[in-house]
Parts: C-alpha cells; sequence; structure tokens
C-alpha cells in the first residue's frame, strides 16, 4: 500500500549540522504539534532504538550464518566432487536448511518487538522528511 505524499513544512534553523539533525528537529517539532507527552516521546525513541539494536544484531547473525553455510555448502560440494555423494547431498541439504531456519528465526524476532501507537505515523513522518530532504 503506497502512501500519500501529504504537504509538510519542513523548518530549517540554521545550527543543523547534516541533514539527519534537520529531520529529528523537524520529527521532534512535529510530535510536540500531535501533542504527544514526553513520556510517549521517550517510549517511541525507546522503541526506535530496540527495533535498530535489533535488525544490527539480526544482520550480524545472518551474515556470520550465511558465510558458515557457504562453507558447510563447498564442504558438502567437495564430498560430491570426491565421489562420496549421500554424504555430500546430504550436508548441501543440511546447511541450505539450517540457513532456511536462521533466516525464519530472525524474521520471527523482528515481528515480536512492540511499538507504541504513535510509532508508525511517526516513522511515516520520519520517511517523508528523508524523502523531501534528498
Amino acid at each position: 500500500m503506497k502512501r500519500s505524499m501529504e504537504p509538510i513544512s519542513i523548518l530549517i534553523r540554521g545550527n543543523e549540522k547534516n541533514k539527519n539533525e534537520i529531520i529529528y528537529n523537524n520529527i521532534v517539532d512535529k510530535m510536540d504539534e500531535m501533542n504527544l507527552t514526553k513520556e510517549d516521546q521517550v517510549e517511541y525513541l525507546k522503541s526506535k532504538i530496540a527495533i535498530l539494536e535489533l535488525e544490527t544484531h539480526n544482520k550480524v547473525n545472518l551474515m556470520i550464518c550465511i558465510l558458515l553455510c557457504l562453507i558447510v555448502l563447498g564442504l558438502g560440494i567437495y564430498f560430491v566432487a570426491i565421489d562420496l555423494y549421500l554424504f555430500g547431498v546430504l550436508v548441501s541439504f543440511l546447511s541450505v536448511f539450517v540457513l532456511m531456519f536462521k533466516m525464519y528465526q530472525s524474521f520471527q524476532t523482528s515481528m515480536r518487538i512492540s511499538k507504541p501507537e504513535n510509532y508508525d505515523k511517526i516513522e511515516h513522518l520520519r520517511e517523508i522528511l528523508n524523502m523531501r530532504l534528498k
């Protein structure tokens, strides 16, 4: 589902050092306009940090798993090359199965994280600001 590009004003104060500071200053201003309490704002930031940490953790784990599975897959191909067909095919399928299982686990973990009720609205706003400031 594509979200519409609603009109949005971007405030640039002049003391920002980069695009990210402009975006987050505007997000804080919009959260104030949405009448979000400081506790709601802190809850959003906690959720954002938790999600970013989880994504980083999942990416590192998947990269390690992919490398290990490629090594084991290569070992399976080697076994096939030296005429140990059944063992080589078994090792190869096992490495692919383990990789698929780890990807599924990573997906399930990322889906379980709880988000505050205004999280999606604020993230949508951040995406719009990011697109407009490119």
